[in-house]
């Protein structure tokens, strides 16, 4: 939303800030300012108005009008008398190019006896009307008079409101500014604190509906998720230590013990075989390392091939055959003619390599194994089912993570570096696809996996080609 926008904000702050400096200044300039002045005015005129009164009561009208003509002529001030019968009589200043502002109306009002203001704003002209008696009779005297230096007053008084209004519309932007910025500048510190690895961060302008809002909740999410991975990478960090450690320190102690010359020979042979498999156990652990480090990266190899996935689960029960027969297990493969996807096959074929080696390894002499396939529409399903030792419901979300191994009391009688699943979990998602394990009713543990037979862009890259092939 527009009104949301920071920038707008930002731009209608300062708008609002100017126009109101100015609006104000104005608003001063015309309420206080002029009325001031006016008044001003009011009172020098109204000066007049008495002293030109007490010349005309005081001394005869040919002395007044001399006495007008010679000691007051101003060529912004006027004198008009009127009659009883509301006619120009006499000129106080019959030079003043000044022009009455009075109507005939206001002439018999004065006359009687009601004065009257009257100020014209544009030119700065202001004009009384006051009663006048002259020897017995009633006149209307009217003043007219031009300030002329109003003009200069009020370009002063302008430049003293706007300066003053201007500094107070400062302040205001000053603060405004200081409000759209705080939250910047704690977002600031806060990603300062997380670089020095404090992740608890709580920013108090989440509740904000706008930018803001959203970028500090962001921000939050992002915080949370940096803690997380740190977390995620001290525990990798920690269980590969541990994984390589502890074979490490199994090949050192035996391989000391072999130096002794007064080993049996059996002994040093079982001691050999020790060293053997945790060898070789060093190595699978490097290998899985290596290939999650090749699926996390963006220049996997991916190649998708048209082939029967139901023959390449024959083929992975059939190479496991030396392992599942040499415990007397019962492998069925469920399996109904061609099942064909489009997929990358060797990623896939270690998908099924790891989950029934899991299956062998967990499942005790004379138990049973089984694959089944199933395809939906677009979809194919294939599960993995055993009767081993089950999968324990607080485990079901984890046993996917890497090093995590559910039951830790079997840990230490099979042999595993908790890689399998996580690999497993790696490829599916990247065929897009699921993964679920969850225990069997009747005991053991079942996994399930779900792609995309990827048919469908199969038949759209053979269009292709085909179209161009007939261009």
């Amino acid at each position: 939303m527009i009104g949301k926008s920071l920038y707008v904000r930002i731009v209608a702050t300062f708008v609002a800030a100017v126009l109101l400096g100015v609006s104000c200044a104005y608003l001063y300039m015309i309420v206080v300012n002029k009325d001031r002045i006016r008044d001003s005015f009011y009172t020098q005129l109204e000066g007049y108005a008495e002293d030109v009164a007490s010349i005309y009561e005081m001394f005869d009208i040919e002395q007044a009008e001399y006495y007008m003509k010679n000691k007051h002529y101003r060529n912004n001030f006027r004198v008009s008398i009127f009659d009883a019968e509301g006619r120009l009589t006499r000129y106080g200043n019959a030079d003043s190019s000044l022009q009455l502002l009075a109507g005939k109306q206001d002439i018999l009002n004065v006359l009687q006896g009601v004065s009257y203001k009257r100020f014209l704003d544009a030119d700065g002209i202001a004009e009384v009307g006051i009663p006048l008696r002259i020897d017995g009779e009633t006149y209307a005297m009217v003043i007219t008079m031009m300030n002329e230096d109003m003009g200069m007053e009020w370009r002063f008084l302008i430049i003293q409101d706007m300066g003053i209004f201007l500094a107070a519309g400062s302040l205001f932007v000053v603060l405004a500014a200081t409000f759209l910025v705080r939250p910047l500048i704690g977002m600031k510190e806060a990603m300062e604190r997380i670089a020095r690895g404090e992740f608890d961060i709580d920013l108090k302008w989440t509740r904000r509906k706008d930018e803001i809002g959203d970028l500090a909740r962001s921000f939050d999410n992002m915080a949370r998720e940096i803690k997380q991975m740190e977390e995620m990478r001290q525990s990798f960090v920690s269980n590969v230590s541990h994984e390589i450690q502890s074979p490490l320190t199994t090949i050192s102690g035996f391989s000391k013990t072999l130096q002794r010359p007064d080993i049996p020979e059996e002994t040093r042979q079982r001691y050999l075989r020790i060293i053997h498999n945790e060898s070789e156990r060093l190595s699978r652990l490097s290998d899985s390392l290596l290939q999650l480090a090749s699926l996390d990266s963006e220049h996997h190899p991916f190649e998708r091939t048209r082939f029967d996935l139901a023959e390449q689960l024959r083929e992975v029960v059939l190479a496991c055959e030396p392992h599942w027969s040499a415990k007397k297990l019962n492998v069925k493969l469920r399996l109904h003619g061609e099942v064909i996807v489009y997929a990358d096959a060797d990623q896939l074929n270690q998908v099924w390599l790891n989950l029934v080696g899991n299956s062998i390894k967990f499942t005790p002499e004379g138990g049973s194994i089984e694959l089944a396939v199933k395809s939906a529409g677009e979809r194919v399903a294939v599960t993995v089912s055993d009767t081993g030792s089950g999968i324990r419901p607080e485990d079901r979300e984890r046993i996917f993570e890497r090093f995590y191994k559910g039951d830790q009391s079997r840990d230490k009688k099979v042999p595993g570096s908790g890689l399998g699943l996580a690999i497993v979990k790696k490829i599916v998602t990247l065929h897009g696809g699921t993964v679920q394990a969850r225990p069997r009713a009747s005991g053991g543990t079942e996994v399930t996996v779900s792609i995309p037979s990827g048919l469908k862009e199969l038949r759209r890259q053979e269009e292709l080609r085909e179209r161009f092939r007939l261009y």
